[in-house]
């Protein structure tokens, strides 16, 4: 009797298969395979592979025999035997022995049993239904070549662009780091009309500095600005305007005669002792409420611009009492410096 047909069932429900006396049949999870050669794609399986050391008896292929043929358990055990003894003769003899839906058998030069599993049937019950795919592969395009001559013209021309596309690129960046530079440093670019492209905010908002926050505090003031230069003193007629920024006179210049106050009559103008220069509105009115609690009796300039807001406070219409009143100014801070209005 050809045993093979039960076992090709066991292995459906079971991993190992035992033939008593002759050796035993395991199963192992086999993944999902793609073959790059025959472009076919396998689902899952099992593996079987032939230990012939597995030998003892565990009843499970002689109960099988046994319910499957309706004999006892004697019988069923002879039928294996009967069906061992004729195998192990026909692999002594060189012959394949082979077993239908599982592999066959055979001794190779050097005595060794080797076995070869059989792929057609899948025992993964999980993969039921599921089959082996042959997947065409994807014929890719010939790729044309260019001519030689084509490949020059199209070189010459690209190489002919790239010098002025580099120029330009160097001198567009070289334009944004000084305007860049310009703003940091807080230079005044108005007459550039930025804003009729609006590069002015846009580099504003990329570039704008942090102002320290200040605190309405009763202290005295300490706010940078410019310096006043003392050469005014050479003609009493002179204006300092807003943008008016000069040095003091040193110990090493020629001495300037200063004329009394009495001979300098009142000026028109209205001469204010400029303190600072804010963006931040905070600021602009920390700066005033400390002006206000110093100088109560003084008139507080706050002239807005477009970026800062300069502050000060009222000195009069004399020249030289407005610049004694800065010179007693700057021995807090020599930044401040006189506007005339």
């Amino acid at each position: 009797m050809d045993i093979s047909t039960f076992i090709s069932d066991l292995l459906l429900e079971h991993d190992c298969v035992i033939i008593p006396g002759f050796g035993g049949f395991i199963c192992n999870y086999k993944p999902a395979e793609i073959h790059p050669i025959l472009h076919t794609v396998s689902p899952p399986s099992k593996a079987i592979s032939f230990n012939r050391n597995l030998k003892s008896n565990d009843g499970l292929l002689i109960n099988f025999i046994a319910k499957g043929g309706n004999v006892s358990f004697l019988e069923a055990a002879e039928v294996v035997n009967t069906w061992v003894k004729s195998s192990m003769g026909l692999l002594k003899k060189g012959e394949e022995l082979l077993l239908r839906k599982i592999g066959k058998l055979h001794h190779d030069i050097e005595g060794n049993l080797l076995f070869e599993p059989d792929e057609s049937t899948n025992y993964l019950k999980s993969s039921f239904g599921l089959r082996t795919l042959t997947v065409a592969p994807i014929m890719r395009g010939k790729v044309i070549d260019f001519t030689e001559k084509f490949q020059q013209e199209t070189k010459h021309v690209a190489t002919s662009k790239k010098p002025w596309r580099m120029a330009a690129m160097i001198l567009l960046l070289a334009g944004i780091a000084t305007l860049a530079q310009l703003m940091w440093t807080g230079v005044e670019i108005k007459r550039l009309n930025l804003d009729e492209a609006n590069v002015f905010s846009f580099m504003n908002r990329i570039f704008k500095a942090e102002e320290p926050e200040v605190k309405p505090l009763p202290v005295e003031i300490i706010i940078p600005v410019t310096v006043l230069d003392t050469a005014m003193v050479e003609n009493s007629e002179a204006v300092v305007t807003e943008n008016t920024f000069v040095t003091p006179q040193t110990e090493e210049s020629n001495p300037v005669p200063v004329q009394e106050e009495s001979s300098f009559t009142a000026s028109p103008h209205t001469y204010y002792v400029m303190i600072g220069a804010f963006a931040e509105e905070k600021n602009i009115e920390a700066a005033k409420l400390r002006l206000q609690q110093k100088f109560p009796d003084s008139v507080i300039l706050i002239e807005r611009g477009k970026r800062l807001t300069k502050l000060g406070f009222s000195a009069g219409n004399n020249f030289y009492k407005a610049k004694a009143q800065l010179e007693s100014a700057q021995e807090e801070d020599a930044s401040y410096w006189l506007l005339k209005k």
